[in-house]
């Protein structure tokens, strides 16, 4: 019986999927806009859903590259209250979220040009969780979580 156990929990087909969370949006924000608005955390945060990223609290300082903040990740069944910190700023380029502690991880910002506007994309690595969670996991929270980040990217276009 612990074998077919074993053996079953070998062959999950959700193991070893590609655990990434990943977005990309064209809006008609310019690059530098975009970043300037991934940099500054209130306004940041006004981008995403209270179901998604809530119960923000800003740190000093709030904007460009060392801004801190305590944010919640709530996307379906997740919940991780985290610190995170504007890493890296380059203007018109990028912009990355690095999330402290052993729970933590980088969410990166790639801007480019296009048209009169900008292509997003963001990337957010990480290892997926072990079975049994490996289907909660890809099924509801990553696609909750890519839904989450594409709708705030769509939102850089609003006021």
């Amino acid at each position: 019986m612990e074998l077919a156990l074993w053996m079953a929990m070998g062959a999950s087909p959700w193991q070893g999927m590609d655990a990434d969370v990943a977005a990309e949006a064209v809006v008609q924000a310019t690059p530098d806009q975009v970043t300037a608005a991934l940099s500054d955390l209130p306004r940041a945060a006004a981008l995403f859903s209270e179901d998604c990223l809530g119960r923000w609290s800003f740190g000093v300082p709030s904007q460009g590259q060392g801004a801190m903040a305590r944010v919640s990740y709530t996307p379906h069944w997740m919940n991780r209250r985290l610190t995170l910190t504007v890493s890296a700023l380059e203007a018109g380029k990028r912009v990355d979220w690095d999330h402290a502690g052993d729970k933590g991880f980088v969410t990166r910002f790639t801007v480019t040009p296009s048209g009169g506007g900008s292509k997003v994309s963001l990337l957010t690595p990480l290892n997926g969780p072990p079975w049994p969670f490996a289907k909660l996991y890809q099924v509801h929270i990553k696609t909750a979580w890519e839904a989450c980040y594409i709708d705030a990217l769509r939102r850089l276009d609003g006021p």
